[in-house]
């Protein structure tokens, strides 16, 4: 997959409904965590660095004293215009996403390097190790 700064892609919209509803902001874990709850599947590192750049830049992400990211009036704004109630999560990211990428994004946006890719590789690595506890309790030991 090839990443750009200069136009919206559908895992912006994913990246940015992972962090809707986290009122005081979240850290990587709770985005990749939610990431996965809503599209079952993890973020790559280029998807999480390359959309929080637009994200941040084109001010539908801020980063909150305490380094957390937390959605800005503007997405709250645009999730809370495009919701439809009784819709499920991947219909919803889909078409917002179509919503989304038709909306330019700025032509000058820099690369940030938001998270390395060695801690992302720790934190997906915790996460899977979490995951396969969790599916062992429900399942049992395959």
């Amino acid at each position: 997959m090839e990443y750009s700064l200069e136009k919206y892609e559908t895992y912006d919209m994913w990246l940015l409904m992972s962090l809707h509803g986290y009122k005081k902001g979240c850290g990587w874990e709770d985005i990749i965590h939610t990431g996965d709850r809503l599209n079952h599947s993890i973020f790559t590192w280029q998807e999480l660095n390359y959309g929080m750049s637009k994200l941040v830049f084109n001010n539908w992400v801020e980063i909150t004293k305490k380094g957390t990211f937390k959605e800005t009036e503007q997405a709250k704004t645009f999730i809370r215009k495009h919701k439809k109630f009784n819709e499920d999560y991947i219909s919803e990211w889909l078409r917002m996403s179509d919503i989304l990428i038709k909306i330019p994004a700025a032509p000058d946006c820099p690369y940030v390097e938001y998270i390395s890719e060695e801690e992302y590789n720790k934190i997906v690595q915790k996460y899977g190790a979490w995951m396969q506890k969790l599916l062992n309790k429900l399942y049992g030991k395959r």
